[in-house]
């Protein structure tokens, strides 16, 4: 019994032109009689052959539109062994035009990568009997060698393009909190303004900075300030629409963006809305382990802007500076408080 391991395989497709043109090719004048090739659809396992469950699912690639005893036979070959020189006769009563076509072997090659990941078979029925087919099985074994090469330059490009994707992704998200980064908010907010103009619109920018976070570094460890980094960006995440942009802007910094009021008379009860939202859901209790911390919050600074009147670098000075604003009001309230307390 041969082993084969399973990997992430990337499947060829059954319309594809460069297969059926080499099926077409192998079956003019090369002792192979309808070619084809069977390629696996499984989950990516470790496969034994013959004989295995999980090959259970295949397609099949030929130059004509496949014939139904190519498909019995391809599901032959996966109960009885991928690698395969069978005898036809007991299929002429199930397929009569084998026997008028005076078909006596079916021959089976896998189609194995490099990497021991068995992709398929390749397959041929002969009017050879089977010590007679030596030289047809030569054929089959060179044409999969062939295949495997192509379905691996296939897998190639297909990593590449998925490693391009998590490359983006990654470029995109930030890795503690797993919130887009910078680059992704400043890249999304031109498409925020411009959404706003077309529907008359304004867009609610809103500049979060957390307040005592370098104490809470210094007095409690940077784990734990990881730790509430993420705890804020979940909390972000719950109070906001699908539509809408919230991210880390880098370090303590935070910025959520969305569509605000059309009348301008509602824009200041936007605001309050907003930023009343924002305080609720990041001040209070944080549990890290054995650890619970009560936080105040964070200093918001929220401004709403009309997008024809105001570009998006001048939305995030006017909310980083209403943000500053607030913060002075905060320590101020919460120096007058202490001076209470003494």
């Amino acid at each position: 019994m041969n082993e084969y391991t399973g990997g992430n395989v990337s499947l060829l497709h059954t319309d594809n032109s460069f297969i059926k043109e080499l099926m077409q090719f192998c079956g003019t004048d090369s002792g192979l009689y309808s070619p084809w090739v069977m390629v696996l659809e499984r989950e990516y396992s470790s496969v034994i052959v013959p004989g295995s469950a999980q090959l259970s699912r295949y397609h099949i690639i030929s130059s004509e539109r496949h014939a139904a005893w190519q498909q019995i036979l391809s599901g032959q070959t996966l109960r009885e062994g991928i690698y395969c020189l069978k005898d036809l006769a007991e299929f002429y009563g199930q397929f009569p035009e084998l026997e008028a076509a005076v078909m006596r072997t079916h021959l089976s090659v896998p189609i194995i990568l490099r990497d021991g990941t068995l992709y398929g078979s390749v397959n041929s029925v002969s009017k050879q009997e089977k010590e007679d087919c030596q030289v047809t099985v030569t054929r089959l074994v060179s044409l999969a060698k062939i295949i495997a090469r192509y379905a691996e330059e296939l897998l190639v490009i297909e990593q590449l393009k998925q490693d391009n994707y998590h490359l983006a992704l990654h470029s995109y998200t930030d890795a503690l909190t797993q919130l887009p980064n910078r680059r992704a908010i400043f890249d999304r907010l031109p498409a925020l303004f411009s959404l706003a103009k077309r529907i008359n619109r304004t867009v609610l920018i809103s500049y979060i900075d957390l307040d005592e976070f370098k104490k809470i570094n210094d007095d409690l460890g940077h784990d734990t300030g990881d730790e509430l980094l993420k705890d804020i960006g979940q909390r972000l995440q719950h109070i906001v629409r699908e539509e809408d942009i919230v991210g880390r802007i880098g370090g303590d910094e935070f910025l959520l963006a969305c569509l605000g009021p059309e009348k301008k008379a509602a824009q200041k009860l936007a605001i309050a809305t907003i930023k009343n939202r924002i305080h609720t859901a990041l001040r209070g209790q944080y549990t890290f382990g054995n650890l619970c911390l009560w936080y105040e919050g964070a200093s918001v600074g929220v401004v709403s802007v009309s997008p024809d009147k105001c570009s998006v670098e001048h939305a995030l000075k006017l909310a980083d500076t209403a943000m500053y604003k607030e913060k002075k009001e905060r320590r101020r309230a919460a120096a007058n408080q202490k001076e209470r307390l003494t």
